[in-house]
């Protein structure tokens, strides 16, 4: 719900033409009928130079300026640098960090500021030890389900290609019969992060927690805390219910992505090239 002051109204429009959702007519003026649908963005309040506007749901907050001291250069180097961890400290991340990187997540664009996304913190070792287990005795059956006659068309039935099967392959093998000493799985994460959505939510909102996912992998460059994405658990807790139940999500909810957090136990001296994406121009 919008409300206006017409006191401290500047008069500049700039409410009418930031609302995602027509609710302000010039003027400005907000359309009664159409106030009940209105989302919370806070774009009309936070962009009015009269402070004039009040949304229910937005707290009264000062937004500063764009901080001057990230350099262009600066934000491209930290993206560049940035490396998947897979060498961590035997430490779970501490509750000051992990509050930070909640943050972080939490203030990702949301389409129509549904604002569903849901993460889990695991720092618990007994727990990750019993969720290390679960994922690998999955990808056990699978493995043995996939070296059956026909297993082929079994996975293509499941939307998995050759090629993809090849790659997959090998880092399940990996997982279900890994070296002496090593963790294929969790590399020795002592802090795993699932993000959930609702069941039924579509597919912006499913978008919504790679986004935050993404956010805090971002902020936890600045700690600095090591993050890696872990796609066989997120698959696995997608496909296997009783890892769900684990973890604690609920029936009602899917799993999107996870990750796996701590503090590096080494530094990567050199970047790997990455070439520009393909990009056309118009």
């Amino acid at each position: 719900m919008i409300e206006i002051d017409k006191a401290k109204c500047q008069n500049c429009n700039l409410c009418f033409q930031t609302c995602p959702y027509g609710i302000i007519n010039p003027g400005p003026h907000v359309k009664e009928a159409a106030n009940a649908f209105c989302i919370e963005c806070g774009q009309c309040y936070a962009v009015c130079p009269g402070n004039a506007v009040t949304v229910c749901g937005c707290p009264d907050e000062e937004q500063p300026g764009r901080p001057a001291d990230i350099a262009a250069e600066a934000m491209l180097d930290l993206l560049q640098n940035r490396r998947s961890t897979r060498l961590f400290q035997p430490l779970p991340v501490a509750d000051e960090h992990m509050e930070f990187l909640i943050r972080a997540a939490s203030v990702a664009p949301s389409a129509t500021n549904l604002r569903q996304v849901k993460a889990y913190v695991v720092r618990n070792t007994s727990l990750i030890g019993d969720i290390r287990i679960a994922t690998t005795n999955y990808y056990a059956s699978l493995q043995r389900m996939f070296t059956l006659p026909g297993a082929s068309l079994l996975a293509r039935i499941q939307g998995i290609s050759r090629a993809r099967m090849e790659r997959v392959l090998p880092a399940m093998l990996a997982i279900t019969n890994p070296p002496e000493g090593k963790d294929p799985l969790f590399y020795n994460a002592r802090t795993l992060v699932v993000f959930t959505v609702p069941k039924s939510a579509g597919e912006e909102t499913v978008g919504d927690a790679w986004i935050a996912a993404q956010n805090m992998v971002i902020a936890a460059e600045t700690i600095p805390v090591g993050s890696c994405y872990n796609g066989f658990l997120s698959y696995a807790a997608h496909e296997y219910p009783y890892l769900k139940k684990l973890m604690g999500v609920s029936e009602d909810e899917k799993v999107v992505t996870s990750l796996l957090l701590g503090y590096p136990g080494g530094r990567y001296l050199r970047r790997p090239h990455r070439e520009m994406m393909p990009t056309v121009w118009k």
